[in-house]
Protein backbone atom coordinates (compact mmCIF):
# COMPACT_ATOMS: atom_id res chain seq x y z
CA UNK A 1 0.00 0.00 0.00
CA UNK A 2 1.13 3.47 -0.86
CA UNK A 3 0.96 6.53 1.80
CA UNK A 4 2.02 10.07 0.87
CA UNK A 5 3.09 11.70 3.72
CA UNK A 6 3.66 15.39 3.45
CA UNK A 7 6.04 16.66 6.51
CA UNK A 8 5.39 20.44 7.33
CA UNK A 9 6.68 23.47 9.62
CA UNK A 10 3.53 22.43 11.87
CA UNK A 11 2.24 19.46 11.14
CA UNK A 12 2.50 16.26 9.06
CA UNK A 13 -0.83 15.71 6.67
CA UNK A 14 -0.77 12.04 5.15
CA UNK A 15 -3.09 10.47 2.34
CA UNK A 16 -3.57 6.99 1.46
CA UNK A 17 -6.28 4.76 -0.88
CA UNK A 18 -9.63 5.45 -0.45
CA UNK A 19 -9.23 9.08 0.60
CA UNK A 20 -8.05 8.30 4.06
CA UNK A 21 -6.43 11.44 5.31
CA UNK A 22 -5.31 12.35 9.27
CA UNK A 23 -2.51 14.76 10.44
CA UNK A 24 -0.61 15.14 13.49
CA UNK A 25 2.02 18.02 14.75
CA UNK A 26 5.58 18.08 13.29
CA UNK A 27 6.82 17.84 17.89
CA UNK A 28 9.08 15.74 19.21
CA UNK A 29 10.51 15.14 22.47
CA UNK A 30 12.67 12.37 24.44
CA UNK A 31 10.46 10.60 26.86
CA UNK A 32 11.32 10.52 30.11
CA UNK A 33 9.73 7.30 32.09
CA UNK A 34 7.28 8.72 34.89
CA UNK A 35 8.70 8.40 38.09
CA UNK A 36 6.04 7.49 39.68
CA UNK A 37 2.95 5.19 37.56
CA UNK A 38 -0.36 5.74 38.23
CA UNK A 39 -2.80 3.80 36.07
CA UNK A 40 -1.87 2.50 32.29
CA UNK A 41 0.60 4.90 30.08
CA UNK A 42 -1.51 5.95 27.62
CA UNK A 43 1.67 7.75 25.67
CA UNK A 44 3.56 5.56 23.13
CA UNK A 45 7.54 6.12 22.76
CA UNK A 46 9.16 5.35 20.25
CA UNK A 47 13.22 3.67 20.42
CA UNK A 48 15.18 5.66 17.55
CA UNK A 49 18.72 5.47 17.55
CA UNK A 50 19.10 4.62 20.85
CA UNK A 51 17.19 6.70 22.27
CA UNK A 52 12.81 7.00 22.95
CA UNK A 53 11.14 9.68 21.77
CA UNK A 54 7.58 10.70 22.01
CA UNK A 55 6.06 12.08 18.78
CA UNK A 56 2.85 14.47 17.17
CA UNK A 57 -0.07 14.89 19.78
CA UNK A 58 2.29 12.41 22.52
CA UNK A 59 4.42 15.03 22.44
CA UNK A 60 2.78 18.03 23.28
CA UNK A 61 2.82 19.26 26.35
CA UNK A 62 6.11 17.61 27.50
CA UNK A 63 8.73 20.56 28.84
CA UNK A 64 11.42 19.03 26.24
CA UNK A 65 8.97 19.48 23.14
CA UNK A 66 10.79 20.57 19.94
CA UNK A 67 8.64 21.90 17.20
CA UNK A 68 9.69 21.93 13.42
CA UNK A 69 11.28 25.25 12.73
CA UNK A 70 14.46 24.68 10.38
CA UNK A 71 14.50 21.74 7.37
CA UNK A 72 17.33 20.30 9.36
CA UNK A 73 14.88 19.42 11.76
CA UNK A 74 12.83 17.85 9.29
CA UNK A 75 15.31 16.03 8.36
CA UNK A 76 16.55 14.72 10.97
CA UNK A 77 13.29 13.21 12.98
CA UNK A 78 11.81 12.13 9.25
CA UNK A 79 12.25 8.52 10.37
CA UNK A 80 9.85 9.02 13.36
CA UNK A 81 7.21 11.24 11.53
CA UNK A 82 7.24 8.28 8.63
CA UNK A 83 6.81 5.45 11.04
CA UNK A 84 4.54 7.54 13.02
CA UNK A 85 2.18 7.94 10.41
CA UNK A 86 2.74 4.38 9.28
CA UNK A 87 1.80 3.12 12.58
CA UNK A 88 -1.38 5.15 13.06
CA UNK A 89 -2.95 3.63 9.38
CA UNK A 90 -1.34 0.55 9.38
CA UNK A 91 -2.96 -0.08 13.26
CA UNK A 92 -7.08 1.35 12.13
CA UNK A 93 -6.41 -1.40 9.28
CA UNK A 94 -4.95 0.43 6.41
CA UNK A 95 -2.71 -2.40 5.35
CA UNK A 96 0.78 -2.57 4.93
CA UNK A 97 2.89 0.55 3.69
CA UNK A 98 5.66 -0.73 1.84
CA UNK A 99 5.36 2.95 -0.77
CA UNK A 100 6.05 6.44 0.12
CA UNK A 101 5.28 9.95 -1.69
CA UNK A 102 7.25 12.99 -0.02
CA UNK A 103 7.70 15.82 -0.42
CA UNK A 104 9.84 19.58 -0.05
CA UNK A 105 9.58 23.08 0.11
CA UNK A 106 10.76 24.65 -3.66
CA UNK A 107 13.92 26.06 -1.81
CA UNK A 108 14.84 22.98 -0.27
CA UNK A 109 14.17 20.72 -2.71
CA UNK A 110 17.33 20.31 -5.16
CA UNK A 111 19.49 20.61 -2.36
CA UNK A 112 17.73 18.54 0.75
CA UNK A 113 16.13 15.85 -1.92
CA UNK A 114 19.00 13.36 -1.75
CA UNK A 115 19.73 13.99 2.23
CA UNK A 116 16.44 12.90 2.96
CA UNK A 117 15.97 9.93 0.64
CA UNK A 118 19.06 8.56 2.24
CA UNK A 119 17.42 9.69 5.89
CA UNK A 120 14.58 7.52 4.81
CA UNK A 121 14.80 4.57 2.69
CA UNK A 122 16.30 2.26 5.22
CA UNK A 123 15.67 2.89 9.03
CA UNK A 124 14.67 0.95 12.04
CA UNK A 125 12.08 2.17 14.71
CA UNK A 126 10.72 0.18 17.51
CA UNK A 127 13.11 -3.03 16.30
CA UNK A 128 10.76 -2.73 13.01
CA UNK A 129 12.89 -2.33 9.60
CA UNK A 130 11.28 0.07 7.08
CA UNK A 131 12.82 0.40 3.51
CA UNK A 132 11.71 1.96 0.65
CA UNK A 133 12.97 2.17 -3.03
CA UNK A 134 12.51 4.59 -5.45
CA UNK A 135 13.90 5.57 -9.06
CA UNK A 136 17.17 8.17 -9.41
CA UNK A 137 16.83 9.93 -12.18
CA UNK A 138 19.84 11.90 -13.47
CA UNK A 139 19.29 15.24 -15.43
CA UNK A 140 21.60 18.00 -16.34
CA UNK A 141 20.48 19.80 -13.37
CA UNK A 142 21.44 16.55 -11.26
CA UNK A 143 20.01 13.74 -9.35
CA UNK A 144 16.36 13.54 -8.72
CA UNK A 145 14.79 11.18 -6.26
CA UNK A 146 11.03 10.34 -8.03
CA UNK A 147 9.61 9.60 -4.88
CA UNK A 148 10.29 12.79 -3.53
CA UNK A 149 8.52 16.15 -5.15
CA UNK A 150 8.35 20.03 -4.89
CA UNK A 151 5.31 21.29 -2.88
CA UNK A 152 2.89 23.21 -5.00
CA UNK A 153 3.24 20.86 -7.81
CA UNK A 154 1.28 18.38 -6.01
CA UNK A 155 -1.30 21.00 -5.28
CA UNK A 156 -1.69 21.57 -9.06
CA UNK A 157 -2.14 17.32 -9.83
CA UNK A 158 -4.95 17.78 -6.83
CA UNK A 159 -6.53 20.30 -9.03
CA UNK A 160 -6.82 18.72 -12.22
CA UNK A 161 -8.07 15.82 -10.73
CA UNK A 162 -10.61 17.45 -8.76
CA UNK A 163 -11.86 19.41 -11.74
CA UNK A 164 -12.09 16.27 -14.22
CA UNK A 165 -9.16 18.61 -16.21
CA UNK A 166 -7.38 16.66 -18.69
CA UNK A 167 -4.11 17.76 -18.36
CA UNK A 168 -3.62 17.93 -22.67
CA UNK A 169 -6.76 20.01 -23.02
CA UNK A 170 -5.95 22.27 -20.48
CA UNK A 171 -5.50 25.87 -21.12
CA UNK A 172 -5.94 27.78 -17.51
CA UNK A 173 -2.23 29.65 -16.43
CA UNK A 174 -1.98 30.98 -13.24
CA UNK A 175 -0.34 30.67 -10.25
CA UNK A 176 -0.22 28.23 -7.06
CA UNK A 177 -0.20 29.90 -3.88
CA UNK A 178 0.64 27.35 -0.79
CA UNK A 179 0.12 29.06 2.37
CA UNK A 180 2.25 27.07 4.83
CA UNK A 181 3.20 27.90 8.53
CA UNK A 182 6.62 28.81 7.90
CA UNK A 183 6.94 30.30 4.16
CA UNK A 184 4.39 31.11 1.39
CA UNK A 185 5.42 29.03 -1.84
CA UNK A 186 4.13 30.63 -5.19
CA UNK A 187 4.12 28.37 -8.77
CA UNK A 188 3.62 29.40 -12.35
CA UNK A 189 1.88 26.96 -14.30
CA UNK A 190 0.45 27.40 -17.45
CA UNK A 191 -1.62 24.38 -19.29
CA UNK A 192 -1.55 22.31 -16.52
CA UNK A 193 2.25 22.18 -16.80
CA UNK A 194 4.59 23.29 -13.54
CA UNK A 195 7.89 22.68 -12.39
CA UNK A 196 10.45 24.42 -10.34
CA UNK A 197 12.15 27.39 -12.60
CA UNK A 198 12.58 30.48 -12.22
CA UNK A 199 9.05 30.82 -12.10
CA UNK A 200 8.78 29.28 -8.99
CA UNK A 201 9.80 31.08 -5.27
CA UNK A 202 9.84 30.57 -1.92
CA UNK A 203 9.22 33.75 0.42
CA UNK A 204 10.93 32.54 3.85
CA UNK A 205 9.55 34.04 7.15
CA UNK A 206 6.02 34.88 5.18
CA UNK A 207 3.90 31.94 6.01
CA UNK A 208 0.68 32.41 8.50
CA UNK A 209 3.16 32.41 11.62
CA UNK A 210 3.61 35.82 11.03
CA UNK A 211 -0.03 36.35 12.47
CA UNK A 212 0.40 33.84 14.95
CA UNK A 213 3.32 36.29 16.17
CA UNK A 214 0.93 39.15 16.09
CA UNK A 215 -1.76 36.84 18.04
CA UNK A 216 0.41 35.94 20.50
CA UNK A 217 0.87 39.67 21.17
CA UNK A 218 -2.51 40.13 21.40
CA UNK A 219 -3.28 37.53 24.04
CA UNK A 220 -0.65 38.55 25.89
CA UNK A 221 -1.48 42.50 26.13
CA UNK A 222 -5.57 41.48 26.49
CA UNK A 223 -5.38 38.34 28.29
CA UNK A 224 -2.32 37.86 29.93
CA UNK A 225 -1.73 34.56 28.15
CA UNK A 226 2.33 34.49 27.50
CA UNK A 227 2.39 30.83 27.17
CA UNK A 228 0.98 29.74 24.83
CA UNK A 229 2.69 27.44 22.15
CA UNK A 230 2.58 28.38 18.37
CA UNK A 231 0.53 25.37 17.71
CA UNK A 232 -1.46 26.39 20.76
CA UNK A 233 -1.88 29.96 18.80
CA UNK A 234 -2.83 28.33 15.80
CA UNK A 235 -5.71 26.33 17.06
CA UNK A 236 -6.88 30.25 18.64
CA UNK A 237 -6.44 31.13 15.00
CA UNK A 238 -8.75 28.36 13.90
CA UNK A 239 -11.41 28.66 16.56
CA UNK A 240 -11.14 32.37 16.57
CA UNK A 241 -11.50 32.36 20.52
CA UNK A 242 -9.45 32.00 23.28
CA UNK A 243 -10.04 30.57 26.55
CA UNK A 244 -8.79 31.92 29.80
CA UNK A 245 -10.03 30.70 33.53
CA UNK A 246 -13.16 29.16 32.05
CA UNK A 247 -14.45 32.03 29.96
CA UNK A 248 -13.77 32.09 26.25
CA UNK A 249 -13.94 35.43 24.63
CA UNK A 250 -14.60 36.01 21.08
CA UNK A 251 -11.78 36.99 18.43
CA UNK A 252 -13.82 36.46 15.22
CA UNK A 253 -13.56 40.60 14.14
CA UNK A 254 -9.81 40.82 15.01
CA UNK A 255 -8.73 37.35 13.43
CA UNK A 256 -10.50 38.58 9.96
CA UNK A 257 -9.39 41.73 9.93
CA UNK A 258 -5.43 40.62 10.38
CA UNK A 259 -6.16 37.58 8.04
CA UNK A 260 -7.56 40.19 5.54
CA UNK A 261 -4.19 42.04 5.70
CA UNK A 262 -2.14 39.29 5.47
CA UNK A 263 -3.63 37.87 2.61
CA UNK A 264 -3.68 41.87 0.64
CA UNK A 265 0.21 41.38 1.58
CA UNK A 266 0.79 38.38 0.52
CA UNK A 267 -0.71 39.46 -3.37
CA UNK A 268 0.92 42.37 -2.62
CA UNK A 269 4.48 40.78 -2.92
CA UNK A 270 2.93 38.40 -5.81
CA UNK A 271 2.24 41.83 -7.62
CA UNK A 272 5.66 43.22 -7.41
CA UNK A 273 7.66 40.12 -8.21
CA UNK A 274 5.30 39.02 -10.98
CA UNK A 275 3.79 42.51 -12.42
CA UNK A 276 1.39 41.46 -15.26
CA UNK A 277 1.54 37.48 -15.02
CA UNK A 278 -0.61 38.17 -12.00
CA UNK A 279 -2.94 40.38 -13.78
CA UNK A 280 -3.05 38.09 -16.90
CA UNK A 281 -3.85 35.04 -14.84
CA UNK A 282 -6.48 32.77 -15.25
CA UNK A 283 -6.22 31.46 -11.39
CA UNK A 284 -4.98 31.75 -8.38
CA UNK A 285 -4.70 28.17 -6.62
CA UNK A 286 -4.97 28.54 -2.48
CA UNK A 287 -3.69 25.87 -0.76
CA UNK A 288 -1.61 25.03 2.59
CA UNK A 289 -2.23 25.04 5.53
CA UNK A 290 -2.84 29.01 5.64
CA UNK A 291 -5.16 28.91 3.33
CA UNK A 292 -7.86 27.65 6.17
CA UNK A 293 -7.32 31.18 7.62
CA UNK A 294 -7.80 33.00 4.53
CA UNK A 295 -11.57 31.57 3.59
CA UNK A 296 -13.19 34.46 5.38
CA UNK A 297 -10.79 37.05 4.66
CA UNK A 298 -10.03 36.94 0.97
CA UNK A 299 -10.38 40.61 0.11
CA UNK A 300 -13.44 40.92 -2.62
CA UNK A 301 -11.44 42.17 -5.75
CA UNK A 302 -9.49 38.55 -5.93
CA UNK A 303 -12.94 36.50 -5.53
CA UNK A 304 -12.87 35.93 -9.51
CA UNK A 305 -9.32 34.50 -9.73
CA UNK A 306 -8.57 32.85 -6.10
CA UNK A 307 -9.39 29.20 -5.88
CA UNK A 308 -8.96 27.85 -2.83
CA UNK A 309 -8.49 23.90 -2.67
CA UNK A 310 -11.04 21.38 -0.43
CA UNK A 311 -9.37 20.88 2.96
CA UNK A 312 -6.27 22.88 1.62
CA UNK A 313 -3.90 21.34 3.98
CA UNK A 314 -4.05 18.36 2.68
CA UNK A 315 -3.82 19.28 -1.23
CA UNK A 316 -0.15 18.94 -1.70
CA UNK A 317 -0.22 15.30 -0.02
CA UNK A 318 -3.15 14.38 -2.15
CA UNK A 319 -1.18 15.59 -5.53
CA UNK A 320 1.70 13.24 -4.01
CA UNK A 321 -0.19 10.18 -3.98
CA UNK A 322 -0.62 10.23 -7.66
CA UNK A 323 2.90 10.89 -8.06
Amino acid sequence: MKLAIDIGFSSVKVVGANGIMTKFPTAVAVYNKPQVELGVEKKKPSLYNGKYYLIGDDAMGEPDVKYSLEIDFLIEYAPLFISKAIEKLENAGYGTVDEISLGLPIEYYRKYMLPLWDKVKDFTVNNKRYVFFSDIITDKVGAKVSAVHPQGGGILVDYILKNNINTAAAKDKGFILDIGFNTVIVVAFDEGYTGVSNNSKQYSKLGVSRVINDLEQKIARDYGIDDSTKIETTQILTNKSVKNYGKTYDLSSYINEIMANYMESIILRIQSDYETKLRQADKLIIAGGGAYHIQNSLPVKYRDLVYIMDLPEFSNARGFYYL
